[in-house]
């Protein structure tokens, strides 16, 4: 019998989820703005996007043994990184990408494929409403429902553009009605003003959103490879959400990769996409060397906690550079 490490004891516990609620909490009530119900809205988001996460972990039993680690860990994530708290684009489009995760991961088990394709294409719209970059995902979403679900038709694959239809003509209305059509043209700038990929993309972007972005696409290398070397304890059907999942965590990553100007946007979309994957190595691996990695990742959200708390009042490239100088 394999032995049970600390880790694994943590992320199996039943207090995990509320310990992690009340300490994301109460990072979310340290005055990181002035924005209060901005701050309020954004932890309300996060808390439905982690709900999201628990169900679509549990429905689809992506893991051998009871946990919540997957919605703990992103809501932890979120909650270390201050500038996520305020209701906005990156977690509204997170929210509806996990409700989109969780219709199409069930797929297999409804009874009508051609009204689940309406509606993972729609809150997939909604997404991309928020988020333009999220288009990427669409062409991989019809391939997933195609095929986790019967057998695909045309009737199916009209079924998903009326859904991102509805979804655009309702932004639009709402646009139209409120006289903000400026709205909309400024969605189509962000879906097609591309830059050329340089360094200097790289140099102008973000440096704390860039470093948080390395440490996920470090932590999905290392967690790729301890499941591709385990898979085979899995059924088939859990195999295949999880490579859907790595599939579009690569999809994400190579969108940052190729457009960094866009890294902040994409941030709540490739948290949702990871956690699970993150989380089944935490949960499931029983080596010392995972819990190494664990106590890392902890500490490396503490610093990432605690930087972000500091430079809350301050442009954070500039603090960033301040701290390097002492």
């Amino acid at each position: 019998m394999r032995q049970t490490r600390v880790q694994n004891r943590i992320c199996r516990s039943r207090g995990l989820l509320p310990v992690c609620a009340v300490l994301a909490l109460a990072l979310w009530c340290l005055p990181l703005g002035q924005d209060k119900l901005g701050s309020a809205l954004g932890f309300v988001a996060c808390a439905l996007t982690a709900y999201v996460l628990a169900e679509l972990c549990n429905s689809n039993s992506l893991f051998r043994v009871y946990t919540r680690s997957a919605s703990s860990l992103f809501i932890v994530s979120a909650a270390t990184l201050g500038f996520l708290h305020t209701l906005q684009a990156a977690n509204i489009a997170a929210f509806f990408l996990a409700a989109s995760m969780y219709l199409t991961f069930g797929v297999d088990r409804r009874s009508s494929l051609v009204v689940d394709t309406f509606h993972i294409l729609f809150l997939l719209g909604v997404a991309c409403l928020f988020v333009p970059q999220l288009v990427v995902l669409i062409p991989f979403y019809y391939i997933c429902v195609a095929l986790l679900g019967r057998p695909f038709s045309l009737k199916t694959f009209t079924a998903g553009i009326v859904g991102l239809v509805l979804a655009a003509g309702a932004a639009l209305t709402v646009c139209y009605l409120t006289g903000r059509l400026d709205l909309a043209r400024d969605w189509w700038e962000g879906l097609t003003g591309l830059s050329a990929l340089s360094v200097e993309g790289y140099l102008r972007g973000d440096l704390l959103v860039l470093t948080c972005w390395a440490i996920m696409m470090v932590l999905a290398l290392w967690c790729g490879i301890y499941y591709l070397s385990n898979r085979t304890k899995d059924k088939i059907r859990v195999r295949a959400r999880y490579l859907i999942l790595f599939v579009q965590v690569f999809l994400l990553a190579l969108a940052v990769a190729l457009q960094p100007q866009y890294a902040h946007c994409l941030l709540g979309a490739m948290m949702v996409s990871l956690a699970p994957i993150v989380a089944h190595y935490f949960t499931l691996s029983s080596s010392w060397l995972c819990a190494g990695v664990f106590f890392l990742t902890l500490l490396l959200l503490c610093a990432v906690a605690v930087l972000t708390l500091a430079l809350s009042d301050l442009d954070v490239n500039d603090g960033i550079k301040a701290i390097l100088k002492l």
